[in-house]
């Protein structure tokens, strides 16, 4: 095609040249663009999800806490008082359990 041209004069094949070029880098940015629109929305929807998996195990940790509590609770009262703390703290299941749950029983008082 550039020797086509070549009768019609230097510039003609330059221009050719720089017509395709230009061409090809746009192709180029448009690719580039697609890939990187795709690769934002599966990053966006990984976050999504993360936290979302984040919320689960938080809801869980309440969970397990909450039915440890209840556990501990033994007059019914709603409130969990020093005696019935210390009294569960005796108890080896309910021990392991708050350290399961990462609760630092060392210290009964900081707790209350």
């Amino acid at each position: 095609l550039v020797r086509d041209l070549e009768p019609l004069g230097p510039m003609y094949p330059a221009v050719l040249l720089i017509f395709i070029a230009f061409v090809m880098m746009m192709m180029l940015n448009i690719v580039t663009g697609v890939f990187l629109r795709v690769a934002t929305e599966a990053t966006d929807r990984q976050k999504v999800h993360i936290v979302q998996e984040e919320m689960a195990k938080n809801s869980e940790y309440i969970n397990r806490i909450r039915d440890a509590f209840a556990q501990i609770d033994i007059d019914g009262s709603g409130g969990i008082g020093v005696d019935e703390f210390e009294l569960a703290l005796e108890d080896p299941k309910v021990a392991s359990l708050l350290t399961r749950l990462k609760i630092d029983t060392s210290d009964c008082q900081g707790l209350v």
